[in-house]
C-alpha cells in the first residue's frame, strides 16, 4: 500500500513564491517537505488548541456559568491595569 499520494493544489502567487523561497534558502528539499512541515505545524496547534478547549475552556466557561457576575468587561480590564500602572509609578 503506498504512504504517499499526490496532490495538484492551487495556491495564490505569493504562497507559492513564499514555498519556493524556502526550498531555495536550502531549509526544505522539496515543496513537498515545505508543506509537510507546514501541515504538522498546523495539526499540532490544532491538538493543542482543541486540547486546551476541552481543559481550561471548559473549565473557564463552567465558571463563567456558575458566576456569570464574577465577569469583567474589557473596559473594566483595562482601567484596573492603568490604576495599577499609576500606583506602581506612584510608588
Amino acid at each position: 500500500m503506498r504512504r504517499t499520494q499526490a496532490l495538484s493544489i492551487t495556491l495564490p502567487v505569493e504562497m507559492a513564491a513564499a514555498l519556493d523561497r524556502q526550498v531555495k534558502s536550502g531549509a526544505y528539499a522539496s515543496v513537498s517537505e515545505v508543506v509537510r512541515a507546514a501541515l504538522r505545524a498546523h495539526l499540532a496547534r490544532e491538538d493543542s488548541f482543541q486540547t486546551w478547549l476541552r481543559t481550561e475552556g471548559a473549565a473557564a466557561h463552567d465558571a463563567y456559568r456558575d458566576r456569570p457576575d464574577d465577569l469583567h468587561t474589557s473596559n473594566e480590564v483595562a482601567a484596573a491595569i492603568d490604576a495599577a500602572r499609576t500606583d506602581d509609578r506612584a510608588e
